[in-house]
């Protein structure tokens, strides 16, 4: 009786550390934003091609990837097989890519109708969803549809719902834009606030703005990756202005971003201009 009482302390012993561990594991991943790729030979997919490289190459240890929308630069009036072309010229270079890629939809990818739409979900995947990672809730949204009463946020509130864990939001706009133009109108922007505040949201990613950028916002950080294809855009201090991907260091609350710049040759800039 004795020896079972000590097999069992120390199996209980065993049992709480592990989950320790798994509770506090660093969440590790690489990320990126805008590529804006065309059907024809762009810099984008020059810098798209150097990026998926990179990663393979030089990234130890990240879990996954994250492309977080705009992959798409064409007319509004472009025929969809030119949509589908590009989609597919992103599926291939992605596709040599050593770890799982998680892409959402960014404004330029969803401006073509319902069948490009329709395309994107086929090919790529949802245009909303949410992975389990350790002690975190990942949640992708489509920032085209975060209206207080739209499809998606009523999803979004059911699963806030039944979830207690750290929520982390990937979304192509970001919520607390730097250029006012690039904003969501002053309602959804309060309503999106109060609502992630409430449910534990502490990290939100986003692109659409094509520079780095981080800041505090009350409780919530948002940080602003830069652009991995489309026209580099000047940088608010303490930002990063370069084609670029980033690496991202999660434990805790604590988020560390490192930009990693993208060059290309001069050859190459001369090829694809």
């Amino acid at each position: 009786m004795r020896f079972a009482c000590l097999v069992m302390f120390f199996l209980f012993q065993a049992g709480f550390s592990f989950c320790l561990e798994t509770q506090n594991k660093e969440l590790n991943f690489v990320i990126f934003s805008d590529c804006h790729l065309k059907d024809t030979t762009t810099i984008g997919e020059t810098i798209l091609k150097n990026i998926i490289d990179r990663v393979n190459v030089d990234e130890s240890n990240p879990e996954f990837a994250v492309c977080l929308g705009d992959i798409v630069e064409l007319p509004k009036n472009a025929s969809i097989q030119r949509y589908d072309r590009t989609i597919d010229k992103y599926l291939s270079i992605t596709g040599r890519l050593n770890i799982p890629l998680h892409t959402i939809a960014g404004n330029h990818d969803l401006e073509h109708g319902e069948i490009a739409s329709k395309i994107f979900q086929e090919k790529i995947g949802p245009l909303f969803f949410t992975l389990q990672k350790s002690e975190y809730l990942l949640i992708f949204l489509n920032s085209e549809s975060v209206e207080k009463n739209s499809e998606q946020m009523q999803w979004l509130e059911k699963i806030f719902r039944k979830s207690k864990e750290k929520k982390i939001v990937f979304m192509h706009k970001p919520l607390f834009a730097v250029h006012l133009f690039k904003s969501f109108n002053i309602f959804t922007t309060q309503y999106l606030k109060d609502f992630f505040e409430k449910n534990n949201v502490f990290v939100i990613f986003s692109g659409h703005e094509h520079f780095f950028y981080q800041q505090k916002y009350n409780r919530i950080l948002q940080i602003i990756i830069g652009s991995s294809g489309g026209n580099v855009r000047p940088a608010p201090e303490g930002g990063n202005s370069s084609f670029q991907y980033c690496r991202v260091k999660i434990s805790g609350n604590k988020v560390n971003v490192e930009v990693v710049p993208v060059e290309i040759s001069q050859k190459e800039e001369i090829f694809t201009k």
